[in-house]
């Protein structure tokens, strides 16, 4: 059985992206990816290394796995994934064999799913467990989507907070059959 994560900030429509960019930066939010992530393994297609500043790639504190069709050659940095001794993944199956190999040798470490869209549909089988971020708010110029959103997520959130006029609230969600 995987106990695998996902993490994800969205909008009330499934929102996440525009251009490459994250929609909102909200710095509780960026807190919580942190602490939550730090320590495991790192899943993100390769449109998410390229949007992370360049002096956040590779994720400190974290074995990062790229997953891109194209291989390292395609990558826009390559230098810090060889440096920072990122993987290379150019299938779902390739990264299942980089997380397996990690926790080889370190298997304590938690899986992370962060993202884009596209890794997210990829592993929607593997999670366990959901961290949503949910912004109350529709955002019609997105171009990038988080398919696997519960619409009736945000009327689950208990505690709103608040950042720079935008509402937001976070859920955690178990599945427990896996």
């Amino acid at each position: 059985m995987k106990n695998w994560n996902l993490i994800v900030c969205h909008g009330l429509n499934g929102e996440i992206g525009k251009d490459g960019k994250l929609l909102w930066s909200i710095p509780e939010d960026m807190k919580r990816f942190k602490e939550l992530t730090t320590g495991g393994i790192v899943i993100m297609g390769r449109k998410t290394w390229d949007s992370l500043p360049p002096k956040f790639r590779p994720l400190p504190n974290r074995k990062n796995i790229i997953v891109t069709k194209r291989g390292m050659s395609h990558l826009e940095d390559m230098m810090h994934v060889a440096r920072g001794g990122s993987y290379i993944a150019t299938s779902k199956d390739e990264a299942i064999s980089w997380v397996d190999s990690i926790h080889t040798q370190y298997p304590d470490m938690s899986v992370w799913v962060i993202g884009g869209s596209q890794i997210y549909e990829m592993f929607a089988d593997d999670i366990r467990v959901h961290y949503l971020t949910i912004v109350a708010e529709e955002r019609p110029d997105a171009d990038t989507y988080f398919k696997g959103f519960d619409e009736y997520a945000a009327a689950a959130i208990e505690d709103w907070h608040e950042y720079d006029g935008v509402q937001y609230g976070f859920i955690t969600s178990i599945d427990s059959k896996k």
